[in-house]
């Protein structure tokens, strides 16, 4: 289906290079799952009628105003989808941690770097935002 090719790219630190979305949108045919892009042509490009791209409204966010379109930070974007069932898993994670100097150029590769952006975002930040939130809570007590 046509996903928005223009989006906010605003973050709380200014602009993001990349947003990143983790789903498990994935089809059985038979006893194999394959990950599939899940949307139904025959009805309306909704996220109320189709629940299950949903996600794709909040991954790029469209810009709400007229004024808001002319903003530096509302960007053509590119969507690409990396069809890899469980790709945020902890031994990949490791993998990339472990690379060598010599093999540092597989982070200039857009998948990589999806990964690691989508880990960042969805694994590693709201843990860093609780233990903040922790954190804050405890120096307010004492």
């Amino acid at each position: 289906h046509n996903i928005r090719s223009r989006a906010s790219m605003r973050a709380f630190t200014g602009t993001r290079q990349m947003r990143c979305a983790y789903q498990s949108d994935m089809a059985k045919p038979g006893e194999l799952m394959l990950p599939t892009w899940m949307f139904d042509s025959t009805k309306e490009n909704d996220p109320k009628v189709q629940e299950n791209i949903a996600w794709h409204w909040d991954l790029i966010k469209a810009p709400q105003t007229e004024a808001e379109r002319a903003q530096k930070y509302i960007e053509d974007v590119d969507t690409k989808a990396l069809l890899v069932r469980n790709i945020l898993d902890v031994d990949i994670l490791k993998a990339l941690a472990c690379t060598s100097p010599e093999h540092s150029h597989i982070f200039k590769k857009l998948p990589v770097q999806g990964v690691i952006y989508c880990a960042w975002d969805n694994l590693v930040m709201p843990v860093f935002y609780m233990n903040l939130a922790e954190n804050l809570f405890e120096v307010a007590v004492q």
